[in-house]
C-alpha cells in the first residue's frame, strides 16, 4: 500500500485555516465570484422553526461557467449545514444545523418554500452530524427511520419518520473507537439486503441489518465518509459492482467493499466528500459550507449522468462523475462551487430555487349522481376513478364513504418509471339521502390527491295498484277428476 502523507492536518483544523484564508482574501473571491457579502452575516443566528433572514438577501452570485450542471444558491438560510437526507414521510429534505455544537436542535426539515420545521428534540450533538434515512422497506426498516451517530464512538441513534420515537443508543458497535461522522447511508440496490451501511473514523465499515444484528466488513486503517452502495452490474461498474463506495478525503482514496469484505480502493485524483450513484428523476442539494448556504442542482441536469458515480470534493470544491469505461474509471468535472462542500443528497423533493420534481398524481372521479330508490334498502350506484403520476409510481387508490375509514383499496402494479395510470370502478348500495364518496390517490412517495363526489338517492321505491284483472277462460264448465288452466292477466298503475 502506498505511505500516507508524513504530513496532514486534522480536517477541523484544515477548515479553520481555509476559513481564514477566505476573510483574509475577502477583495479577491469578490473579484472571482461576483458580489461577496460577509460570510459571518449569512451564519446570524436564526430562530429555530422559522424561515430564514436570508430568503432574499444574495450572499454569493456564483460565476458562469461550461460546466454542464449548473449550481444555484437556495435563498434559505441555515445555521452550521452539514448533512442531509431524503424523509419520504413528509417528501421533505432533512438537514442536520448548527455545527459544531448542535445548539438546541440538531436537525430541521425544510418545504419547498424554504420554510424549517424543527425535526425531533435531539440537540447537543457535536461535530459533523450526518443522517441516513429510509426510503423503502427492503432491509426491514420502516420508511422515513433516520440514523445518526450520537457523538459517542460507535453508537448509532435512530428516530423515527414522524420524529416522535428517539431510541439512543439504538445500536452499539462492538469494540467500535471510532465516531460515524459522516459514515451512514442506506442500501437501496440490493447488495447488501437494504442493511445500514455505517464507517467510522476509525476506518471500520460496518453492516447492520434492522433486527440489530451487526457485523464487522472492513478496517481500512484510514478515514473514510461519506459512503454509498453501488448496483450490481459489472459491465457498467467494474469492479465497484455491488460494493461500499466509502471516501478518504485525506489520502486521495475511493475504497471499495464487497459483502464478504474484500477491499480495494483507486486513487483518482479526487479528494472525495461523499459518493453517491446519481438516480433518475431526483434533485442534488449540497452544503457549501464555506459560504455558509444550501446549494442545489434540478434532475435534469443529470439526465446525462444517470447510473453514475458522483463525488464531490470538500475544500476544491467540485463535484464529479465517475465512469468505467470496461478498462479502467474515466472521471469528468460536472460543476464547481463557491466554497467548500459538506454533505450530499439527491432527493425528489423540492426546496425554493429546485421545484420538485414530482407532481402530485392527477385525479378525475365521475360527477355526482341522483338516483330513485329500488327498495327498502335504497339503490346502487358506481363511482368511477381514474388517475395517473408523471413520474413516481402510483401505488394505491382508497375509498371511503361519509367520512368512515376506507372500505376498498384498488393496488396498481409496480412500475420502474412513468408515467404511470390506472382507473378503477367501485359499485355499492346507498342508503336514502346525501352520500360523499372521498377517493384518494397514493403514489410511491407518498404524495396524495383527494377528490370528492355525492350519490343521492331519493324517495321510496314506486308502489304498483292493482286496477283491474281478467281471467282466460271467463267461465269454464268441468266434470270432476278434469283439469283446465286459466290465465290471468292484471292491470296496474304506478302509485
Amino acid at each position: 500500500m502506498p505511505k500516507k502523507p508524513v504530513f496532514s492536518l486534522p480536517k477541523a483544523v484544515a477548515r479553520a485555516i481555509t476559513f481564514l484564508l477566505i476573510f483574509c482574501s475577502f477583495w479577491a473571491f469578490d473579484s472571482f465570484f461576483g458580489e461577496l457579502r460577509s460570510i459571518a452575516a449569512a451564519r446570524e443566528a436564526r430562530p429555530s422553526g422559522t424561515a430564514a433572514a436570508l430568503k432574499t438577501g444574495a450572499i454569493f452570485r456564483v460565476p458562469q461557467s461550461t460546466l454542464p450542471v449548473e449550481l444555484v444558491k437556495i435563498s434559505t438560510g441555515f445555521n452550521g449545514l452539514i448533512g442531509m437526507d431524503y424523509l419520504a414521510t413528509q417528501d421533505k429534505v432533512l438537514f442536520s444545523v448548527n455545527y459544531p455544537s448542535g445548539g438546541d436542535h440538531n436537525f430541521e426539515v425544510i418545504d419547498h418554500n424554504g420554510d424549517h420545521q424543527q425535526f425531533t428534540g435531539v440537540n447537543g450533538l457535536g461535530d459533523e452530524v450526518y443522517i441516513a434515512c429510509v426510503r423503502d422497506t427492503m432491509g426491514g426498516f420502516e420508511i422515513g427511520d433516520t440514523f445518526t451517530g450520537n457523538g459517542r464512538p460507535g453508537e448509532i441513534l435512530k428516530m423515527s419518520g414522524d420524529g416522535q420515537t428517539i431510541v439512543n443508543p439504538w445500536v452499539k458497535l462492538p469494540n467500535e473507537p471510532g465516531l460515524l461522522r459522516g459514515g451512514l447511508c442506506v442500501d437501496r440496490t440490493g447488495a447488501f439486503g437494504g442493511d445500514l451501511i455505517v464507517v467510522t473514523t476509525a476506518g471500520n465499515v460496518w453492516r447492520v441489518n434492522s433486527d440489530k444484528q451487526v457485523q464487522i466488513l472492513a478496517h481500512l486503517n484510514d478515514g473514510v465518509e461519506g459512503p454509498t452502495t453501488v448496483p450490481i452490474d459489472p459491465v457498467r461498474y467494474g469492479p465497484w459492482s455491488g460494493t461500499i463506495l466509502a471516501a478518504a478525503e485525506g489520502s486521495g482514496r475511493i475504497y471499495s467493499i464487497t459483502p464478504q469484505g474484500a477491499v480495494r480502493f483507486d486513487a483518482l485524483g479526487i479528494s472525495a466528500e461523499g459518493c453517491h450513484v446519481i438516480p433518475p428523476k431526483q434533485n442534488f442539494f449540497i452544503s457549501c459550507f464555506g459560504a455558509g448556504t444550501l446549494m442545489g442542482a434540478s434532475a435534469s441536469n443529470f439526465v446525462p449522468y444517470v447510473g453514475d458515480v458522483l463525488i464531490a470534493e470538500e475544500f476544491a470544491p467540485n463535484i464529479w462523475v465517475v465512469r468505467w469505461d470496461g478498462t479502467a474509471f474515466q472521471k469528468t468535472l460536472i460543476a464547481q462551487g463557491p466554497a467548500g462542500f459538506e454533505g450530499s443528497c439527491f432527493a425528489p423533493a423540492g426546496v425554493v430555487e429546485v421545484p420538485p420534481i414530482t407532481p402530485p398524481p392527477t385525479l378525475t372521479l365521475s360527477p355526482p349522481q341522483t338516483i330513485q330508490a329500488t327498495g327498502p334498502g335504497g339503490a346502487t350506484a358506481s363511482i368511477s376513478a381514474s388517475t395517473s403520476a408523471l413520474i413516481c409510481t402510483l401505488l394505491q387508490l382508497t375509498w371511503s364513504v361519509d367520512g368512515l375509514p376506507a372500505e376498498r383499496v384498488d393496488t396498481f402494479p409496480v412500475v420502474d418509471d412513468g408515467p404511470s395510470s390506472g382507473s378503477a370502478a367501485y359499485s355499492r348500495l346507498y342508503a336514502p339521502g346525501s352520500h360523499t364518496i372521498t377517493v384518494t390517490a397514493i403514489d410511491s412517495i407518498n404524495q396524495r390527491t383527494t377528490a370528492q363526489t355525492t350519490v343521492t338517492v331519493i324517495g321510496q321505491p314506486p308502489v304498483k295498484t292493482l286496477t283491474s284483472i281478467a281471467v282466460t277462460p271467463a267461465t269454464s264448465q268441468l266434470n270432476i277428476g278434469q283439469t283446465e288452466t286459466l290465465t290471468a292477466t292484471g292491470t296496474y298503475s304506478d302509485g
